[in-house]
This record gives structure tokens, C-alpha cells and sequence, in this order.
């Protein structure tokens, strides 16, 4: 299993484990099982019967077609992302927004499982699965879905809204965010949540980086003599307006004394900030 976070539309973060290749392959296994037995049983009553030859043709073949295709699509798209081979091993289908998957999602899955797993005995579904950063098959790929580690309360961090820095409400209120994503002021909040542990240097570059690609994608609206660290606060306080009520309410940053660059009271960034995707493009 790996650990991945996803931003869902509603800017919640969710902490989700991928599943690997090993817990798959037993779900799938337990999915060939009971199809497998079903079928045996629908053979053995056609045999009690005894109807024509063709008809026990058809009816075999419209079982496999049935197991095969529209099995887990039903299940999957009525079940919360479940197959029982899936709810067995504790696994679920997930869109890579972390949202339910839907009767189009599951199709997609079930139709390209015929090159994952079938045409080329599960080959190629292995090969897209372990190079895959989030373990996903080709028909994961495909259908925009990750299967993860299914708990019955994902661990939730509701991004909670950010306070108005005193004195610049009206600034902020002003600044259109409609060209800014979900994703990316979900990010803000997220840097404005945990910027305690940073210090030094690492928190201004932070903030700079964070703060100039903002500017540049809402079309240079920060005045040049306002902190780096109110404006992304100014930003996110204004993009949040039409959100969800919060679960709690971040402090704005404090105004920035002598020499000192103002950071807003939450920030997380990895070591590599150029790897955060912060950066402005060019």
C-alpha cells in the first residue's frame, strides 16, 4: 500500500492507502471464485434438465459475458465501489477525486479489463499496476479511478477558512479567483495550515513561490509593497466565500515588523519546493 493524498472538488483533503498489486490480485481471485461457482451451479441445473445442446451454449455464454462485464460494473457502481472480492480484502474503487465511481466509471474499468486481465492473462493489467505511481491498471487509467484501501471513515481534514487579515478585507473581497482551481486553493489553505513548522528561509521561499504563482494566475493583482503572506490569505479568504461552513477558523497572519517578511500561521512545503508544483510556469 501507498500513501497519497487527494483534494476533492470540495477542498477536503482525504489520506487514502492505494491498493497494491498483491491485495488486487486476491480480491480478484475471490471474485473468479464465486462467479466461478455460480456458473458451475447454473450448469448443473441445465444438465438436470436437459435442454438442447445450443441452448446450453447460449446460456454459458451469456453467464461468462454476464460474470465478466456486467458483474462488476453493477456491483462497483451500486456498491460504493465494491465487488465482493473487493469488500472481502477491504478494497475500494474510488474517481481519482476521491468521489464515488459511476455506472460510466465502472463500465470503462470492466471494458479495458478485457486487455488488463483477460487477452493478456492479467500481464498487462500487473505491468500498469507496478510502474503505475498510484497502482493503477490500464483501465483505471482509463476511467480516471484508483482503488485504495477501503476504510469506513477516511481520514478527513476539513480545510477550514481563513480569517480576514485586519485591515484588508475590502482588498480582499475585491480579487476575482475565478481563474484559480479548486486544487489550487485547496493547496493555499492546506499552506496556510501548516506553516508553523517551517522556519528560517524555508518558510519565506514558500511563501514567495506560492505567492508569485498566484499573482501570476490571477493576472498580477498583488500591490508590490503588500506581504507575500497577506496576500495568499487575501486569496484564499476570497475564493472561500461560496464554501462549506468551516470546522474551524485559521487566524489571520500577523501584520510583519521590521526587516521581517509576514508568513501566514500554517504552511507545509516538502523539501523540494520546486517539486510542490508552486512554481509559475515559465
Amino acid at each position: 500500500m501507498d500513501q497519497h493524498v487527494l483534494v476533492t472538488p470540495e477542498g477536503v483533503l482525504l489520506d487514502i492507502e492505494t491498493a497494491g498489486l498483491a491485495s488486487r490480485v486476491l480480491a480478484r481471485a475471490l471474485d473468479i471464485v464465486i462467479l466461478g461457482v455460480v456458473l458451475l451451479l447454473v450448469l448443473l441445473a441445465l444438465a438436470t434438465v436437459g435442454p438442447p445442446f445450443w441452448l446450453v451454449v447460449v446460456v454459458a455464454v451469456t453467464s461468462i459475458f454476464l460474470a465478466v462485464f456486467v458483474y462488476p460494473v453493477i456491483l462497483e457502481a451500486g456498491w460504493r465501489g465494491r465487488t465482493v472480492g473487493k469488500a472481502a480484502v477491504g478494497l475500494r474503487v474510488l474517481t481519482t477525486e476521491g468521489g464515488p465511481v459511476g455506472l460510466r466509471h465502472a463500465a470503462v474499468r470492466s471494458m479495458l479489463g478485457v486487455v488488463d486481465l483477460i487477452a493478456t492473462s492479467g500481464f498487462a493489467g500487473v505491468v500498469a499496476i507496478v510502474l503505475s505511481p498510484r497502482d493503477q491498471r490500464l483501465g483505471d487509467l482509463a476511467a480516471g479511478t484508483i482503488v485504495v484501501r477501503d476504510r469506513e471513515a477516511f481520514e478527513r481534514r476539513a480545510v477550514g477558512l481563513v480569517a480576514a487579515p485586519p485591515g484588508y478585507e475590502a482588498y480582499a473581497a475585491a480579487i476575482d479567483t475565478s481563474a484559480l482551481t479548486v486544487e489550487e486553493v485547496a493547496t493555499g489553505r492546506e499552506v496556510l495550515d501548516r506553516q508553523p513548522r517551517l522556519t528560517g528561509n524555508r518558510g519565506r521561499d514558500l511563501i514567495r513561490r506560492y505567492a508569485d504563482f498566484l499573482d501570476q494566475r490571477l493576472g498580477s493583482v498583488r500591490p508590490p509593497q503588500m506581504d507575500r503572506g497577506i496576500f495568499v490569505a487575501c486569496v484564499v479568504m476570497s475564493h472561500q466565500g461560496a464554501g462549506a461552513a468551516p470546522q474551524r477558523l485559521l487566524p489571520a497572519p500577523p501584520p510583519a515588523g521590521p526587516g521581517r517578511q509576514a508568513i501566514p500561521p500554517s504552511i507545509e512545503v516538502s523539501d523540494d519546493a520546486a517539486g510542490t508544483g508552486l512554481v509559475p510556469p515559465g
